[in-house]
């Protein structure tokens, strides 16, 4: 999620950097998950990136998915509707609080299910997608960071098990 320029930036030069990285990702075998970031200038929208990604058009990278920044950039599930399945490289996900949102702050976390993300949708549309992945919670939280990390971790595993549950 690093941008390549000031401001919003060259999306041409964008693409350049992902085919380089996507050249070293290659000669090791791996794949290069590129996340939009809601709070970045450059690439900070689930349509942005994906713009960046498709004129780089390399086939060692793709799209990290991450609920925080989906919603807090306005996207939906209905956003993610269009994405191929190969696009989606990995999966991210926390929930955003429902109010008192500040403009830059990212640490302000939920587990699934205790904010404003619609989970159920979106965990959805992944699985007509047959996306079979990775799920990682993230937890940038100082309420969450003061805690039990097992804790924190089995919390955030038992609110995901029940939204996926729900979308069976």
């Amino acid at each position: 999620m690093s941008p390549v320029d000031r401001g919003r930036g060259s999306l041409d030069r964008a693409a350049a950097s992902i085919r380089e990285i996507g050249d070293v990702a290659a000669k090791h075998g791996v794949q290069v998950a590129l996340e939009f970031n809601s709070q970045a200038e450059q690439l900070n929208a689930l349509d942005r990136v994906r713009e960046a990604l498709a004129l780089a058009g390399h086939p060692h990278c793709g799209l990290l998915l991450d609920t925080y920044h989906l919603q807090r950039s306005g996207g939906d599930a209905r956003a993610l509707e269009d994405i191929a399945p190969e696009e989606i490289i990995y999966f991210q996900y926390s929930d955003v609080p429902r109010s008192g949102l500040q403009p830059g702050m990212a640490l302000d976390r939920l587990p699934p299910g205790q904010g404003s993300v619609p989970f159920r949708e979106i965990f959805r549309v992944l699985g007509s997608k047959g996306y079979r992945g990775y799920l990682s919670y993230e937890a940038p939280n100082s309420s969450a960071w003061s805690r039990n990390p097992e804790d924190v971790a089995r919390e955030a595993l038992q609110a995901t098990r029940a939204l996926l549950s729900e979308t069976r």
